[in-house]
């Protein structure tokens, strides 16, 4: 049986802002703090997982290696 949906309650969902262009420059970049506080908050709510959506990756690999470093 096919299911559709969220893959993740709302509770489990957080978002921050960063914007890249057509062409893959960043436009708005990360700000950091605001990022370590989504994943301080996913934890605090019982996430075990976290998963990050890039759009545009594929125009700027290096914002997929940078939200892969530790």
């Amino acid at each position: 049986m096919l299911q559709t949906g969220a893959l993740a309650p709302p509770r489990h969902i957080r978002g921050v802002m960063e914007r890249t262009g057509a062409q893959g420059r960043s436009v708005i970049a990360v700000r950091s703090t605001e990022a370590r506080d989504a994943v301080r908050e996913l934890l605090a709510s019982g996430a075990r997982v976290i998963v990050i959506c890039l759009l545009r990756w594929r125009k700027n690999g290096r914002q997929q290696r940078r939200r892969a470093a530790p």
